[in-house]
């Protein structure tokens, strides 16, 4: 049998714990963590028109904060209704359409339009990290829903106009 004195055995007992404080504290380090650009879309609010025509002659302008509204022209229409919208985080908008009184008895349908920031829409690149200044929505990519049957989806894409 081993004879420890008791200041070895405080000693013992001292590395010990320290040995398993320093495995603790290595523990509860943060974990790195990738660095990737941030894509938050800044202010959305203003008005956009969407680049070319859409479902023929038709053109259409609609503005997200300042009046919630929408316009179609073309095709000797003149379209405009309100529109509700909301932002899902990440940059991304879901903008629904009312129903549009057109006259000449036409109407534009209850649509919706899914959206996401595409300011440059480079892709994801290694960046210097800089503290975030969320600045204007330039443009906005949208997949164009609507309503009624026999029209499909489309891709489109709407640029600021105020």
């Amino acid at each position: 049998m081993f004879a420890i004195s008791r200041g070895d055995a405080k000693a013992a007992l001292a590395a010990v714990l320290l040995c398993a404080s320093s495995a603790t504290s290595v523990a509860q380090e943060p974990n790195a963590q990738v660095v990737v650009p941030d894509r938050g879309g800044g202010n959305i609010a203003g008005c956009y028109r969407v680049q070319g025509p859409l479902y023929g002659p038709y053109r259409m302008t609609f503005c997200l904060g300042a009046g919630d509204s929408y316009q179609v022209t073309g095709g000797g229409l003149n379209c405009r209704a309100g529109l509700d919208w909301h932002r899902t985080g990440h940059g991304r908008v879901e903008i629904d359409l009312a129903y549009a009184r057109c006259g000449k008895g036409a109407g534009w349908s209850a649509d919706s339009l899914s959206c996401r920031v595409a300011n440059g829409d480079r892709g994801a690149q290694a960046e210097v990290v800089v503290p975030d200044r969320p600045g204007s929505a330039e443009q906005l990519r949208c997949r164009y829903l609507p309503s009624e049957r026999g029209f499909a989806p489309v891709s489109v894409a709407a640029r600021r106009v105020s």
